[in-house]
């Protein structure tokens, strides 16, 4: 480099972030990681296995808990290694090269190994300054909004494999309508069976096939066997979690969703409740939904998405 600066301009739980100008006169980022982060993990995964274990107190499955528990570990391990973090970067760029708007960075690999990572610097505005003060009317907002869902239906449902860490400050935001999407090291992939198991639960929630739902459920693993849930108690469920998914516009700057979903827990008999538990195989695509209903609410989307999700669960993935 002609120019690293020591000091970082950002930091996360494994690493951190500097600038640099490669001898080619490049702007570059360049992620570093912390010493002794496996060790650190590893020694973490210890705690959450006896965490974990504690779930037997609410008769969760043995094996379910067992496969969540893989499921963390092995994406944390997998963030750990930059080399794979740039397969992924490369991956994600082929799939979204005919669509402008979406910046990924670009890998720097002669510069970049286990440990280090350099990658082109792209700019954009953070999330919370998505605003009419910095450029960014209603209009452009919602284009941002489904932008944003549409290319992560996309990366669901037919790449088969989502970047899945929706910290806000992993994505930015221009003016014209470009998102810039930062940090690959977390990201799902999706077996084809479980891409089309999801397909077919959105399908059915929209079709309010309320036995078909719950055998779908059961197969996912999100429901424990051996009990019964009735149709009433899937209707108020998936009304509330597909309000946000209408063919009329949601105003999510102003939506009370969370908060109706937390009123509608508590109001629930547990021993409902523990009919449910966590499933490995949706576990990951759940963080990045949930994730991404706040990005909704920061940026203040007025938009209908029931179009959008249709296009997403309809489109064939490729070579299918």
């Amino acid at each position: 480099f002609t120019r690293f600066d020591e000091q970082p301009f950002a930091a996360a739980s494994i690493g951190q972030v500097h600038h640099a100008v490669t001898l080619d006169g490049a702007e570059v980022v360049v992620k570093v990681q912390y010493p002794a982060v496996k060790e650190s993990i590893d020694s973490d995964m210890k705690h959450l296995r006896r965490i974990l274990r504690l779930g037997s107190l609410l008769k969760v499955d043995e094996a379910a808990l067992d496969a969540v528990f893989r499921e963390i570990r092995n994406q944390l391990h997998e963030e750990l290694d930059y080399r794979q973090e740039a397969n992924n970067l490369e991956h994600f760029q082929a799939f979204h090269q005919d669509q402008p708007w979406l910046v990924i960075p670009q890998v720097f690999p002669a510069l970049s190994s286990e440990k280090v990572l350099t990658l082109s610097y792209e700019t954009g505005t953070a999330l919370d300054q998505v605003d009419d003060a910095h450029g960014f009317d209603q209009a452009t907002r919602n284009q941002l909004g489904e932008r944003l869902f549409d290319a992560i239906g996309q990366q669901i449902f037919q790449l088969r494999a989502v970047h899945c860490d929706p910290h806000p400050g992993n994505f930015a935001f221009r003016p014209d309508g470009t998102i810039v999407i930062y940090d690959f090291g977390a990201v799902k992939r999706l077996p084809e069976q479980d891409a089309e198991l999801l397909k077919r639960l959105v399908r059915t929630a929209i079709n309010k096939d309320w036995s078909t739902l719950d055998t779908l459920l059961l197969e996912l693993g999100a429901r424990k066997k051996d009990t019964r849930v009735s149709g009433d108690f899937y209707a108020v469920w998936i009304e509330l979690l597909l309000r946000a998914f209408d063919d009329e516009p949601y105003d999510f700057g102003d939506s009370q969703l969370h908060t109706d979903i937390m009123r509608q827990v508590k109001r629930t008999p547990l021993e409902q409740m523990l009919k449910f538990q966590p499933s490995s195989r949706s576990l990951l695509v759940e963080r990045v939904i949930s994730g991404h209903y706040w990005t909704m609410m920061k940026l203040g989307v007025n938009t209908a998405f029931r179009p959008n999700l249709e296009k997403a669960i309809n489109a064939a993935a490729p070579g299918d």
